[in-house]
C-alpha cells in the first residue's frame, strides 16, 4: 500500500463562458487517482466529465500545503469548422467523371455510325 501524502490537496474546477460574466464551480469533491512517483512524489490525477461547447472556458485549480500559491490550469473550448477541401476535391472527381462517361459515350456513339 502506498504511503498517504501529508495532507490532500484540495481541487476545484470551473466553468465560464467566454465573456466570463458567469463562473460556475462544478464538484470539487470528485474522486482522484493517487499515483506514487520514483522519487516518492505524488501525482494526483482528477478528471471531469462534461460536453464542451465552444466558447467555455474550464479551470482546474490544486491547493496544497507544499504549494507557495494554488496552481491553476485554464482549457478553452476551440471547435474545428469543417473544411471545405474534401467537398470541393469530391465535387471535382464527380464532374471529371460525368465528363469521362460523356466522352465516352459521345465516341462510343460516332464510332458506331462510322460503321
Amino acid at each position: 500500500m502506498l504511503p498517504k501524502p501529508p495532507s490532500n490537496p484540495r481541487t476545484t474546477w470551473n466553468w465560464a463562458l467566454k465573456t466570463p460574466s458567469s463562473v460556475t464551480s462544478l464538484d470539487s469533491t470528485l474522486p482522484t487517482s493517487e499515483y506514487l512517483n520514483d522519487d516518492e512524489t505524488y501525482k494526483l490525477v482528477s478528471t471531469l466529465s462534461f460536453t464542451p461547447e465552444h466558447g467555455d472556458i474550464y479551470t482546474c485549480t490544486v491547493e496544497h500545503v507544499a504549494l507557495d500559491r494554488p496552481l491553476t490550469k485554464t482549457w478553452d473550448v476551440q471547435v474545428a469548422l469543417p473544411s471545405l477541401g474534401p467537398s470541393v476535391f469530391c465535387g471535382v472527381g464527380l464532374v471529371a467523371g460525368l465528363l469521362g462517361v460523356a466522352a465516352g459515350t459521345f465516341f462510343l456513339v460516332k464510332g458506331n455510325n462510322c460503321n
